[in-house]
């Protein structure tokens, strides 16, 4: 995740290691860098009201819903 938009990834999301994303750590998040990843589904990226980059390249998705990503 990029929490200061400079295109690097600063941490994983979950800050708190409890294996879990809380909706803290989700709001924290400004942009997602998951260029290359064998992703074939992002369902869920509209919990990330916060978003305002989103960098997704070179994956398998079908389909990216995006519309309750305001910021984007």
């Amino acid at each position: 995740m990029d929490l200061d938009l400079d295109g690097i990834g600063d941490e994983d999301a979950d800050t708190n290691d409890d294996n879990e994303i809380q909706v803290s750590e989700v709001e924290a998040i400004l942009g997602l860098i998951v260029n290359n990843k064998n992703i074939d589904s992002l369902e869920g990226i509209a919990s990330f009201t916060n978003l305002v980059l989103l960098l997704c390249n070179f994956n398998d998705l079908i389909s990216l819903d995006i519309s309750q990503n305001e910021k984007i």
